[in-house]
């Protein structure tokens, strides 16, 4: 009770309404709060672009999702392993040999030049030799089909079009310049590994001319690698070519 003679102060009608007011915004704002605090987790949710994909997969390709389920475990139990890093190590150090060969004018002569080659012409045209324009794994190890044990990488090197003239096409002079340019490419390793027998990548490598599908105009360079220096060490089971 308020003591005698007190006269309570008069409020004026905006302050209570301010008042009123102020109550009211906290209030529906603690309200907003707690429905969406307590707001149940959706059931569903729309997929992403990949759950659509796979869904469509599932139902084009597949006609069954249990169907494609048993199909990917069975691929995951017999699909062998691809990680070889003893062999992509190799090939990174190859990559960057090829790209350093030295520039030369290989003479006409290529036959004397050359002489564990075989060529349609003694004489075809003398040409400039660079090195590749681009360097590609190509074949089953790209792939990673090879199921061999002794597997053999493809290694494709393009030829710079400084090398070619107009009519090379005329008189097998284009496949005369390939065989040249592998004979190069293998003359020009054979001196790295002389020049550098215990370091890089070509050490202890061994190298060899070998025809390409048994076509002894299409020549082509073969490099194994040397066994690791622990005792007993095989070879690895795989060339490059």
């Amino acid at each position: 009770m308020a003591p005698r003679g007190f006269k309570p102060k008069k409020r004026k009608a905006a302050e209570v309404q301010d008042a009123a007011g102020d109550d009211g915004a906290e209030a529906a704002a603690r309200a907003v709060s707690r429905a969406v605090s307590e707001k149940p987790a959706p059931a569903f949710k729309v997929p992403e672009a990949a759950e659509v994909l796979e869904i469509a997969q599932t139902r084009n390709l597949y006609k069954s999702n249990l169907f494609r389920l048993q199909l990917e475990e069975l691929l995951h139990e017999i699909a062998p392993p691809k990680s070889n890093t003893t062999l992509e190590g190799f090939l990174r150090g190859i990559q960057g040999v090829l790209e350093g060969l030295k520039a030369r004018t290989i003479p006409e002569d290529f036959a004397a030049e050359f002489p564990n080659l075989v060529f349609h012409q003694r004489h075809p045209f003398p040409f400039d030799f660079k090195a590749p324009k681009r360097i590609d794994i190509v074949g089953g190890y790209l792939l990673g089909t090879c199921v061999r044990s002794d597997v053999q990488v493809d290694v494709a090197l393009e030829m710079p079009a400084e090398a070619f003239q107009s009519k090379d096409y005329l008189n097998f002079r284009y496949s005369d310049k390939r065989a040249a340019y592998a004979g190069e490419v293998y003359k020009q390793l054979q001196a790295l590994r002389a020049s550098s027998p215990t370091d890089g990548p070509l050490a202890g490598a061994t190298l060899s001319l070998g025809a390409l599908q048994g076509d002894s105009y299409r020549p082509c360079v073969y490099l194994s690698p040397a066994a690791s220096g622990k005792a007993g060490a095989a070879v690895p089971p795989w060339t490059v070519r």
